[in-house]
């Protein structure tokens, strides 16, 4: 739909009366590609790189740092992250519970601001560069809640401006 209507306002004419609004629409359909194509990636993920993940006995900090916040940000307790072996468990469940699974099956709207102040904790000082080197499958899940957060802080954002505006 957002689509359609940026495709419509290009075609139509109206950029310049619809500025603010058209680059909004444009800056926030690009955005959403960019998420739904990270979900994807992570969804087709291949075993091998889940597996990378799991079978560290001691994982690097930095990997142990992301999967337990991309967990968080799935809807799991910090609590129940914490121990390198818990995360093992949850990463290496199949099925409903698989991890790429749940991924494929979220919504930035199903944040919290409580889950993204602690994500967004959690992931401060890394970079994608720093993860990469450790682990390419942990780089794909930074990716992603990178992608998640900000579109959570963009619904929270417009739900306020909406709420305020009535």
């Amino acid at each position: 739909m957002l689509e359609k209507t940026v495709d419509a306002v290009e075609y139509g004419g109206y950029i310049t009366d619809l500025d603010p609004e058209y680059e909004m629409a444009k800056e926030q359909l690009f955005h959403l590609k960019e998420l739904s194509r990270l979900r994807e990636a992570i969804s087709g993920m291949n075993r091998s790189l889940i597996s990378e993940i799991h079978r560290y006995p001691y994982p690097p900090s930095d990997v142990h740092t992301v999967m337990t916040a991309a967990l968080m940000m799935l809807g799991d307790l910090e609590r129940d992250c914490t121990n390198w072996n818990d995360v093992q468990n949850l990463v290496g469940k199949m099925g409903k519970q698989a991890i790429t699974r749940r991924v494929r099956h979220s919504a930035p709207g199903d944040v919290t601001a409580e889950i993204r102040r602690d994500v967004e904790r959690k992931l401060s000082g890394l970079d994608i560069e720093t993860v990469q080197a450790k682990s390419k499958g942990a780089a794909a899940f930074f990716a992603w809640m990178r992608c998640m957060l900000k579109e959570s802080s963009y619904i929270t954002v417009n739900e306020e401006t909406v709420t305020t505006a009535l």
